[in-house]
């Protein structure tokens, strides 16, 4: 018996539905990209504390200037793109990882004890309102039908991490819809929700790279090709 998965051909499957395929290499290259995301929102926040300091700097204490400013606040743009190009590419990997997750999910266990298609599963992300639950729903599948023992240990790591991303969410929506003020009193509050979004962030980040580590130690234990693991209900 191989050491690296189970020990069946990859066009042999548990229930004609899917292959197993070692999901180990997407799952070091997404947790890399997610941390390095996290990272970026980190870097932002200072950014934008920067841009307060140099700003209360000019204000309040008459120290600095023009150029002083203008280089905040190119620091600010800077550290915005790249922001959104670390978080992009950690989303690809992420998605990847967890479809490959998801086909061997239904590899062990059948389709049937997936709550949402395969299609779902990378789509519920970009769809408003429904990106609240249904992306905890199919991690939680996944984690239920990966372990190679039953029953499948709790998902309160699951259930830890959504809370951190729907917390950095909440935060996110607040600065874009509600905190609008201008002016140094704007950027100040503005700073303060950035941190804490880069905080909830690093949470998530950190719990989701443990959730993606249980779920590929599982799905890449040997099994018994002959016995196939007992369907979920």
């Amino acid at each position: 018996m191989t050491t690296s998965g189970p020990r069946l051909d990859l066009g042999q499957t548990f229930f004609d539905e899917a292959t197993w395929t070692n999901p180990k290499p997407l799952a070091i290259l997404a947790s890399t990209g997610i941390l390095l995301g996290a990272t970026a929102d980190i870097l932002f926040a200072a950014a934008r504390w920067n841009d307060y300091l140099v700003g209360d700097a000019i204000i309040n204490h008459h120290t600095g200037g023009l150029t002083e400013a203008i280089a905040a606040d190119n620091l600010v743009r800077t550290a915005a793109w790249t922001q959104i190009g670390a978080l992009l590419v950690a989303a690809i990997l992420y998605l990847t990882w967890q479809r490959r997750a998801y086909n061997n999910a239904t590899w062990f266990t059948g389709s049937h004890t997936q709550r949402h298609t395969r299609g779902w599963a990378t789509g519920a992300w970009f769809c408003p309102i429904v990106n609240l639950w249904f992306p905890y729903q199919v991690m939680t599948d996944i984690w239920r039908s990966s372990p190679p023992h039953r029953p499948a240990p709790t998902t309160a790591l699951v259930s830890t991490w959504w809370g951190a991303w729907i917390a950095t969410t909440a935060i996110n929506l607040a600065e874009i819809l509600v905190f609008r003020g201008r002016g140094l009193d704007g950027i100040h509050t503005r700073a303060i929700l950035d941190t804490l979004s880069a905080a909830t962030m690093l949470a998530a980040a950190i719990l989701i790279t443990l959730v993606i580590a249980q779920i590929t130690r599982w799905q890449t234990t040997p099994r018994n090709p002959d016995t196939p693991p007992t369907p979920l209900p």
